[in-house]
């Protein structure tokens, strides 16, 4: 959104996880989806509009291209 009022491309997004953890338990699971999984192309945000202010952004201008969702699903046991 940033990049879009000022007329930037947006090409990496960083997240930082604070305070993030897994329990010992949760361990097997959590190495299997990271190993396992294999992810498709990342989905891509297209905004509809071409927005001026931060402030004026609305919900529907914003679509999601190129989203599939990994169907297997894992239970995650609960925490010790």
């Amino acid at each position: 959104m940033i990049a879009h009022v000022t007329n930037m491309d947006a090409r990496e997004l960083f997240i930082v996880g604070i305070d993030a953890h897994i329990y010992e338990n949760q361990k097997e699971v959590i190495d299997e989806v990271i190993y396992t999984d294999s992810p498709n192309d990342y989905p891509r945000l297209k905004i509809k509009r071409k927005v001026e202010s931060i402030d004026d952004f609305n919900l529907s201008d914003f679509e999601v291209v190129g989203y599939q969702p990994v169907m297997n699903t894992k239970v995650m046991p609960i925490a010790r």
